[in-house]
């Protein structure tokens, strides 16, 4: 006869059982990226935690165990796996073992309608609900347990046997572990064994300690490298979430079924959560991915592309990127600035009255306005158009990337129009149709394309910072991304100064060095030349181009921006 402590220990393990089913096939959705072998490693814990659920929760609460659903939970739980492994195999294995796959899953599925369609086996008594069998229905049910747990042996099997370096052992330690138990269970049914469910049960949690270490040092089963700490830390934090609910339960005194309710229920919904929150963000970079694409496909369609058509689709993509609900972009026309642009704002061809704007580059019209920010976009020291964008949704605040942003695509428009108007003096057709010049129009689509990481710009701000410096040059972030080369630290540390020296050089304009007074365009070359090649303080700097410490610093900032554009797409064609 069964004792008390062996019911409290088959209670104990199901119940351990059932929450790190659920809580691993949560984390593996999360972390996955819909990774097809993933998949069904999670439909093989769903079906573990479905039979935990009827073993443990529904037989705490009702005794009457449905042995059907417990059943079919192992046999999808069984197909799931040897799916799995036979992914797993070497490819000139598939086609030799593809009518065992085949059978196994046609076996499975036949065994699934025979469960449904028969009355449900006989209710188990709570003692014989401790030990294996547990009152299986059909001893053929059993017989297509243990083929298929010996086919998944067969297959892991064949996996070590081709791989000769195999740095992740405990993944298919994990699997032999978990079953192995199947088959004991389909052995007691064919020698008439009795052997405590617990035994079981204890088994496959290895199995789940043997997987959750193979996820935390090998990353198996997940697309992308995760941080080390990811897998511990989630699992901790789960952990005491779940103690925190048991107590809260405890202190009310809730019976144990209610307890064991809400323990399973914290660990569900908070992976459930994390679950949500990732498809959001796999959802949003695959819009940013998108977005890239296209841009990138405009900047190399060989078709012209007319001034104002340019002006139309930058402002709606730099309005759609900043969330800015309105938007437009006027162009100089004499003494007055006309709008040939607009985004859900004032008709195109309205003239604007510029007599209240100030002279800042980047200024907010005011309180009453129905816009934000405005930008003038300057060329040969003259504005010769208006940039302005709306407020953002949610009554949300543009923060200072966001502006910079605005910023860097206000210096392109600048250019663009500029470089349209020199066309049109040279003999090009009427404003409204003349082609955009292709290098400006790619130079905008880059800007609106690519927006460089603060942890990126501040690589890069502190390599000029330590230019000369070839130890620190030598360990930066930068020298993967450089492609520096070089036997030894010192030796990459000089690979990546002349790297970016020769970046630097894209950012000085063709013509030869005016006297001065300096234009506007030759700023953003000479305070970083100035500053960090030839050392020379920051006040010098902003008397000699007679600016304000704002504009330095703006200018500055705006110039690294452009430096680590120009390391982003050099990278890329890397």
């Amino acid at each position: 006869m069964p004792t008390l402590n062996t019911s409290d220990l088959t209670q104990t393990t199901d119940f351990f059982g059932l929450i790190l089913s659920t809580w691993f096939m949560f984390y593996l959705l999360a972390r996955g990226h819909s990774n097809p072998i993933t998949l069904r490693m999670a439909m093989v814990l769903f079906a573990l935690a479905v039979y935990y659920l009827n073993s443990f929760f529904f037989s705490l609460i009702d005794p009457g165990v449905s042995i059907t659903i417990s059943s079919i939970a192992v046999l999808v739980a069984l197909g799931s796996i040897h799916n799995l492994t036979y992914q797993l195999l070497p490819a000139h294995l598939h086609a030799r073992l593809r009518l065992v796959s085949y059978a196994v899953l046609l076996f499975v599925l036949l065994a699934c309608i025979f469960l449904l369609s028969t009355p449900p086996a006989a209710i188990p008594t709570s003692d014989s609900r401790n030990f294996l069998p547990i009152g299986t229905p059909n001893i053929w049910i059993d017989f297509i347990d243990f083929f298929t747990a010996v086919a998944i042996i067969f297959n892991i099997w064949q996996i070590l046997k081709q791989r000769s370096e195999l740095l992740n052992l405990t993944f298919y330690a994990s699997l032999i572990f978990g079953v192995s138990t199947i088959g004991l269970a389909a052995l007691t049914v064919l020698f008439h064994w009795e052997i405590p469910r617990y035994v079981s049960t204890f088994t496959i949690l290895v199995a789940f300690i043997s997987f959750g270490y193979s996820i935390a040092r090998y990353q198996s089963l997940l697309d992308s490298r995760l941080s080390i700490r990811d897998f511990p830390i989630s699992a901790l934090f789960t952990f005491l979430i779940a103690i925190i609910y048991a107590l809260i339960a405890r202190s009310l005194q809730l019976p144990v079924s209610f307890t064991a309710l809400l323990v399973i229920l914290a660990v569900a919904s908070h992976s459930a959560y994390d679950v949500v929150r990732s498809i959001l963000n796999r959802s949003f970079s695959r819009q940013e991915s998108h977005l890239r694409k296209e841009l990138r496909s405009l900047a190399r369609s060989p078709q012209p592309i007319s001034l104002n058509a340019s002006l139309r689709r930058g402002l709606a993509i730099l309005c759609h990127n900043l969330d800015a609900l309105s938007g437009f972009v006027a162009l100089r026309e004499g003494p007055i600035f006309r709008i040939r642009a607009s985004y859900h704002s004032l008709p195109v061809g309205d003239i604007i009255d510029i007599t209240t704007f100030p002279e800042d580059e980047l200024f907010q019209p005011g309180d009453r306005s129905n816009y934000a920010w405005m930008r003038w976009a300057f060329a040969a020291d003259r504005s010769i158009a208006l940039i302005a964008v709306g407020h953002r949704s949610g009554m949300r605040q543009y923060t200072e990337p966001d502006l910079d942003w605005l910023d860097d695509v206000a210096d392109h428009i600048g250019s663009l129009v500029h470089t349209h108007n020199l066309a049109l003096q040279a003999g090009s057709p009427l404003p409204g149709g003349s082609p955009a010049p292709e290098t400006e129009m790619n130079k905008l689509l880059s800007t609106l394309a690519l927006k460089p990481g603060k942890h990126l710009l501040k690589n890069v701000e502190d390599a000029f910072r330590n230019l000369n410096d070839f130890s620190k040059l030598g360990d930066s972030p930068l020298v993967a991304m450089l492609a520096a080369e070089g036997d030894t630290h010192i030796a990459r540390g000089k690979s990546v100064q002349q790297k970016l020296l020769q970046n630097l050089e894209t950012l000085r304009p063709q013509e030869s060095e005016p006297p001065d007074p300096i234009p506007r365009h030759w700023f953003g070359y000479l305070i970083l030349h100035d500053a960090y090649v030839r050392d020379i303080p920051d006040r010098e700097i902003m008397a000699r181009l007679y600016i304000s410490e704002g504009t330095f610093y703006r200018t500055r900032r705006k110039a690294l921006r452009g430096l680590t554009r120009a390391i982003i797409e050099t990278a890329a064609q890397e």
